[in-house]
């Protein structure tokens, strides 16, 4: 897959004579491009999931009621089934919700599978205080995490890049 993609993928890093500022602009465009397709990908398993999350948001809500009314009523063995199943109803839509959230990151994997095929034994010198914080050299990893750090935040930053 990476000898289809690579053509792709290469492409910004060569765009400046300078190394250092095709692989940093090369960097963030691919992080840029982990951020957005990310955002697709949630937003997709989102939407083909809805009607699910919804049922498990009212059967959390409706077994919730059924507690209360039951505590109401003095009835602590209906309280309590009825407290188990809202606390199982919520944590299915928790986890659930943590799923689609990882849908987002499915890309980083891939794009810095990528970058370990061209970049692997690529370091940077580090300045003295971060090289006390990240040893002497900053490989690709380091660089990528940065990078899509930054583009995750600009992502966000946009009006309407957000539901």
């Amino acid at each position: 897959m990476f000898a289809y993609l690579d053509p792709i993928l290469i492409f910004p890093y060569r765009v400046f004579e300078n190394p250092m500022a095709g692989f940093l602009a090369g960097t963030f465009i691919l992080c840029l491009w982990c951020v957005i397709v990310g955002d697709i990908s949630a937003r997709l398993v989102c939407r083909i999931n809805r009607a699910y999350y919804q049922r498990l948001k009212q059967e959390t809500v409706d077994m919730h009621d059924l507690s209360v009314k039951a505590l109401l009523c003095k009835d602590k063995e209906s309280y309590k089934a009825c407290n188990k199943e809202a606390n199982d109803a919520f944590g299915r839509y928790f986890f659930a919700q943590v799923a689609a959230g990882a849908s987002v990151l499915w890309p980083v994997a891939l794009g810095m599978g990528w970058m370990q095929t061209r970049f692997q034994d690529v370091g940077f010198p580090m300045i003295f205080p971060f090289s006390l914080i990240f040893g002497e050299s900053a490989k690709y990893p380091l660089i990528f995490i940065m990078c899509y750090i930054l583009c995750r935040m600009l992502f966000n930053a946009v009006p309407g890049s957000r539901q």
